[in-house]
């Protein structure tokens, strides 16, 4: 149903709910290795919101268009958040950067 024929994934989980600024995925040991070479990024980034505390607010945050850092200091950059519910699957496309801020108002804060 979501046409993804790619035969690798990477996975992690995060037994606590922290701070993770803004970034996007990429092949670290081919950017590591072939240093001169473009980052290469998946497809698709996923997040799935197995088990969420009670205490936990943080959404994952996506910078639509954004695949660089320097791109979040235009005042045209937006964002959509995506509040973590258990069960919850999010698919984005795997270049755009994407944070989950702790505070969840951390960017607002003076």
């Amino acid at each position: 149903a979501l046409n993804d024929t790619s035969p690798y994934v990477e996975y992690w989980c995060r037994q606590k709910w922290r701070h993770i600024e803004a970034h996007a995925d990429v092949d670290e040991f081919r950017a590591k290795t072939l240093t001169k070479e473009p980052f290469r990024y998946p497809q698709n980034g996923h997040v799935l919101y197995l088990e969420v505390g009670s205490k936990v607010h943080g959404p994952t945050c996506l910078f639509p268009g954004c695949s660089s850092g320097g791109c979040l200091r235009s005042s045209a950059t937006g964002v959509v958040t995506v509040p973590a519910v258990q069960g919850r699957l999010l698919r984005f496309d795997g270049i755009m950067l994407h944070a989950v801020p702790r505070p969840t108002d951390l960017w607002l804060l003076p």
